[in-house]
């Protein structure tokens, strides 16, 4: 509950940019997708060709149409997304386009939240990789969405532990002394959700974690107080 309720207020953050969701105002009946004038299912394997088409374009603007696709379908997918598609996520990650990025990472989070990714298959399909790159961006939102990302992800002692081993500790160690207080808390959170494993506290202790979380409970966040006097 600790996890959905941190995600679920990544919508009150000030700097995502609204007019994204303009375009999504309509209620959801069956997305479709336009290939030279024909409407195509969302998840067939037709839409499956066009999205990889987009995705791995090295052309932007194409880039975000398949971002904005899957933001709008997370929002109404009551099934699981197909494993496929999560390939297209690592060229969406990995994109240096700023707004893909946000997109992106925003609609993984929401697929993630409501079960339709299982988590285990971001750890098999190497999707940890381009995650954790994220958590370097100097974009708020983005620096959100991926510290929401490994907060869900960390629910097991096998992701816990392979988000300490690629990498992951340091940067959210680095992002809990953020002055956006978003982005310390996520990344707090996630923080969190690591200590539950024996090992990651062991680890956590290697990296020099320790001062850094005793200065964080002096924070004025009560959340981010929380959050630690838990742990």
């Amino acid at each position: 509950m600790k996890t959905k309720h941190h995600v679920e207020k990544l919508g009150e953050c000030e700097f995502v940019p609204l007019n994204l969701f303009a375009s999504f105002s309509h209620p959801f009946v069956s997305p479709t997708i336009q290939v030279q004038g024909f409407e195509i299912p969302p998840l067939g394997e037709v839409s499956l060709s066009a999205l990889k088409t987009l995705a791995f374009s090295e052309n932007s603007n194409l880039q975000q149409s398949a971002s904005l696709f899957y933001l709008h379908i997370s929002q109404y997918l009551n099934i699981q997304l197909p494993t496929e598609h999560l390939e297209i996520y690592y060229a969406l990650l990995k994109t240096s386009d700023l707004d893909v990025q946000r997109i992106s990472s925003l609609s993984l989070v929401t697929f993630l939240l409501k079960g339709n990714v299982p988590k285990e298959h971001v750890i098999q399909l190497d999707l940890l990789e381009p995650i954790l790159e994220l958590l370097e961006s100097n974009d708020p939102m983005v620096q959100c969405n991926s510290c929401a990302c490994i907060m869900i992800l960390a629910v097991s002692d096998t992701n816990r532990e392979a988000i300490a081993s690629a990498g992951g500790v340091v940067p959210l160690l680095t992002l809990s002394k953020s002055y956006d207080p978003r982005v310390q808390q996520y990344a707090v959170g996630a923080i969190f959700n690591l200590t539950q494993s024996e090992w990651v506290q062991q680890f956590l202790c290697r990296q020099g974690a320790i001062p850094v979380l005793t200065l964080l409970l002096e924070s004025s966040d009560s959340e981010v107080q929380v959050n630690l006097t838990l742990e």
